[in-house]
């Protein structure tokens, strides 16, 4: 079977590779290959192309490099629609289309009607949840209400990650076949884990962003004896680090790191922690978990699915 998966709208293999996720990402096809080809539709330009090198049961097309990037977003997003009928003309064999996520689903959707061909629509996470709880604009709300509601038409198989995701679509969208949203929760790996762990330390994986709750969890260990070690980059870096000054918190920035560094990380620490307001199957809490970490957690509705209080983690709420 030749599966054709188109990369979230914009991913290219080089941001992947950027930001250390490639040989993770990458893992799941690479044992699939034995049985399956596959073709990446990226975002990128021909440097995707030396990328995918060590890859060779992947064959790569990246857009930018047939298709010249424009500068302006709509300008880009009208043009995007011309790269189901490019995929077509010049893949001549597959069998699958296949979404990396929901964002930029409406180039494999048009692809689904000119070529006949099925479509599986994989999503991470709720976008339009994420969208509400993010309080984004209108616009941006209504661009992924909609997207959503054409992904769960013309989809043959749209999967999430959790049952609180799938019970959402339900709630909000009018789904004639439920039973063509299945639940097929994040997968990890593990590898062995070491017996000396930081015992006055705590861990803490994710982008520096209001989601994650970071100021709020630095003003809770303002009176602790631990310190904060983050792996992750973002916009509240600044008065992330103002809070900790100000509440006199040891605090550790440890910048982006590889899926296989952060790995090696989470086996020298005994806690991990997570701050988050919201999420959807977070693999870093699932990959501490693998490691051996004491997980310890803000309560939400998803990581309920994951985390049994004072079984198999600690749940936690902010005063």
């Amino acid at each position: 079977m030749n599966v054709v998966l188109f990369f979230t709208y914009e991913i290219s293999l080089k941001n992947w590779l950027d930001s250390g996720l490639l040989d993770r990402e990458i893992k799941l096809y690479q044992e699939l290959s034995s049985k399956h080809k596959f073709t990446f539709i990226t975002y990128g330009e021909d440097e995707d192309k030396t990328i995918i090198e060590d890859y060779p049961f992947i064959e790569v097309l990246p857009i930018y490099s047939v298709l010249k990037k424009s500068r302006n977003k709509i300008v880009r997003f009208f043009k995007s629609f011309y790269i189901a009928f490019y995929v077509k003309k010049n893949i001549k064999e597959f069998d699958l289309i296949k979404t990396n996520q929901l964002h930029g689903s409406w180039i494999p959707i048009l692809l689904k009607l000119i070529s006949k061909k099925p479509l599986y629509i994989r999503t991470g996470y709720n976008h339009f949840s994420f969208a509400r709880e993010e309080n984004k604009n209108l616009y941006t709300k209504t661009f992924f209400y909609y997207l959503t509601k054409l992904s769960l038409t013309f989809s043959d198989c749209y999967s999430t990650t959790s049952k609180v995701d799938k019970d959402s679509l339900l709630d909000n969208f009018k789904v004639k076949d439920s039973e063509k949203i299945k639940i097929i929760p994040n997968w990890v790996e593990s590898s062995a884990k070491s017996s000396e762990r930081y015992l006055d330390r705590i861990l803490t994986v994710g982008r520096l962003e209001n989601q994650k709750n970071y100021i709020e969890l630095i003003k809770e260990l303002r009176k602790s004896k631990f310190t904060l070690d983050i792996a992750g980059e973002g916009s509240l870096k600044k008065e992330m680090i103002e809070c900790a000054e100000k509440y006199n918190v040891k605090i550790n920035f440890l910048g982006l790191l590889s899926n296989k560094e952060l790995m090696d990380l989470y086996s020298r620490y005994k806690i991990f922690l997570s701050s988050s307001l919201y999420e959807g199957n977070p693999k870093a809490l699932l990959e501490a978990m693998s490691m051996g970490c004491v997980i310890i957690s803000n309560k939400t509705r998803n990581i309920e699915e994951i985390i049994e209080d004072n079984k198999n983690g600690k749940f936690f709420s902010f005063k």
